[in-house]
C-alpha cells in the first residue's frame, strides 16, 4: 500500500490518460502485470517503496516525468480508498484537488482521474493522476510537467501515459471515453445517436439523472455521447456560453473502435461558479456541425425544488452529526452529513482504529415533504426521514441511525 510523501525531482503538471501512442520501447513489469511504452532516451528507474513497486521515467531535459506506483490490493481495497490514501500520504501538504471524476482510459481501464495543483519552489504546478484497481493490483499513474513547459511537452508525455496497459486486459475501446488526436479521412459512417447531459456519472460512465438545467455551483457538467460507426478524422467538441457567444474550450477527439460505443466529455466549474445563462456543447467534423445540445445554468433555488426545506421552523441546510444507533453500537470517531443550501451535500465518517482513514461521499439532495433523498455521485440513493431537527436513516439490516442538527 502507498506510503511516504511524493518526491518531486522536476517541476511538473497533469496529462490525461486517454489513447494509444507509438514508441519504440515497451517497459513491461511481469510481477505487477502492466506495460507502458517509453522513449528509449528517457531515463528509467525502478525500486520498492515499502510494499509498492515504483517506476520513474524522466525526459532527457528533466522537464517532464511520469511515475507508476503498483501494489498488491486486497479485495476490500477500493478505488475510493486508493484515492484517499494517496492524497493523504503522497501529495504535498499544500496540494489542492481541482477535480476528481470517474474515468475510462482508451485501453478500457476503469478508474478515477484526479487533477491537483500545488506550488513547488515558487512555481505553480499541476498534476494529473489516474487511480485504478485491476486483477488484484492497485495502480497510480501520475504525469507532471512545469506549467511553462506544458504546450511544448504535453503531446509527448500524453502519448506515453496513453499506452499504459494492464496485462491480460482486453484493449477493445468501444466503451471508453472520448480520446485521442488524429487525422485522415472518415473510414466509415460516424453518427451520434444520443447526447445526455448530467452532473454525475455511475461507475460505468452512464449519466445519472440526465437533464439540461444545472446549478451555478455544479462541480462538473458531463456530456455522455452514444455513437455508431468509426472515424480517424478529428471530431471537435466545443463548450459555448451562448449569452456572450463565447467558446469556453474546444478539443479534438476521434473514434476507431468500428463498433460504436459511449464516450464522455466534461467541463469543470470555474473558480467563481458558472455564469448564469444559456450554454451549448457542439460536435463538429470536417468544419460542419453534426450535433449539439443546449443547456442552462440557474441560481440555486430557495425553498423550491427541494433545495431548502423546513425542519421545525428552520432551514433544512446544516450539519447533522450521528447521535445514536438503534443497536447501541459505537463504531466511529465521527459521522456527519452536511446539507448545503446550494443543493449539494457531503457525508463523512471515520471508523474507530482506522488511523487517518475517512470515508463518505457527496452528491445532490432533494426534499419531498418529510423525505430527504441523497443522490450520491457514484449512483447510489439514500432516503432519510426528516423529524424536527433530526434525520433518520434505516439500513438494509434494520438498524436505525439518528443524525441530529448542530445548534
Amino acid at each position: 500500500m502507498i506510503k511516504g510523501k511524493l518526491k518531486v525531482s522536476a517541476i511538473l503538471a497533469m496529462i490525461m490518460l486517454l489513447s494509444t501512442g507509438l514508441y519504440a520501447q515497451w517497459q513491461q513489469d511481469n510481477d505487477y502485470k502492466f506495460k507502458i511504452n517509453v522513449p528509449a532516451n528517457w531515463s528509467k528507474n525502478s525500486y520498492m517503496d515499502a510494499t509498492d513497486k515504483v517506476w520513474d521515467f524522466m525526459s532527457p531535459d528533466e522537464n517532464a516525468a511520469i511515475q507508476i506506483r503498483a501494489f498488491e490490493a486486497t479485495p476490500q481495497f477500493t478505488t475510493d480508498l486508493l484515492v484517499q490514501v494517496y492524497e493523504e500520504s503522497m501529495l504535498p501538504q499544500d496540494a489542492r484537488r481541482e477535480s476528481l471524476t470517474n474515468h475510462v482510459s482508451k485501453q478500457g481501464i476503469r478508474g478515477k482521474q484526479g487533477i491537483y495543483s500545488f506550488d513547488y519552489n515558487g512555481t505553480n504546478v499541476s498534476m494529473g493522476v489516474f487511480f485504478t484497481i485491476q486483477k488484484g493490483f492497485g495502480y497510480v499513474i501520475s504525469a507532471m510537467i512545469p506549467t511553462s513547459m506544458l504546450q511544448r511537452k504535453s503531446s509527448q508525455v500524453k502519448q506515453i501515459t496513453e499506452s499504459f496497459t494492464v496485462l491480460g486486459t482486453s484493449t477493445n475501446n468501444s466503451g471508453s471515453s472520448l480520446a485521442g488526436l488524429g487525422g485522415g479521412a472518415i473510414v466509415s459512417q460516424f453518427k451520434i445517436s444520443t447526447i445526455q447531459l448530467c452532473s454525475s456519472l455511475d461507475n460505468n460512465n452512464n449519466a445519472i439523472n440526465p437533464g439540461t438545467s444545472f446549478n451555478a455551483q455544479t462541480p462538473e457538467i458531463h456530456a455522455v455521447l452514444s455513437y455508431t460507426g468509426q472515424t480517424s478524422s478529428d471530431l471537435t467538441v466545443s463548450w459555448i456560453y451562448t449569452n456572450w457567444n463565447r467558446t469556453i474550450t474546444s478539443d479534438k477527439y476521434n473514434f476507431k473502435s468500428g463498433q460504436g460505443g459511449v464516450g464522455v466529455v466534461s467541463l469543470s466549474k470555474p473558480n467563481n461558479g458558472w455564469p448564469i445563462g444559456n450554454y451549448k456543447v457542439v460536435f463538429e467534423m470536417g468544419g460542419k456541425v453534426i450535433d449539439s445540445k443546449p443547456f442552462e445554468v440557474k441560481e440555486a433555488s430557495r425553498g423550491l425544488g427541494g433545495l431548502t426545506g423546513s425542519t421545525g421552523g428552520g432551514k433544512l441546510a446544516g450539519k447533522y452529526s450521528l447521535a445514536s444507533r438503534s443497536d447501541a453500537q459505537n463504531t466511529v470517531n465521527y459521522h456527519y452529513i452536511f446539507i448545503r443550501d446550494d443543493g449539494f451535500f457531503d457525508e463523512k465518517y471515520q471508523p474507530k482504529n482506522s488511523g487517518n482513514y475517512t470515508g463518505g461521499g457527496q452528491g445532490t439532495w432533494k426534499q419531498n415533504g418529510n423525505t430527504l433523498t441523497l443522490r450520491y455521485d457514484d449512483g447510489a440513493n439514500q432516503e432519510l426521514t426528516i423529524k424536527g431537527d433530526e434525520l433518520i436513516r434505516k439500513s438494509s439490516t434494520g438498524t436505525v441511525f439518528t443524525f441530529k442538527k448542530a445548534d
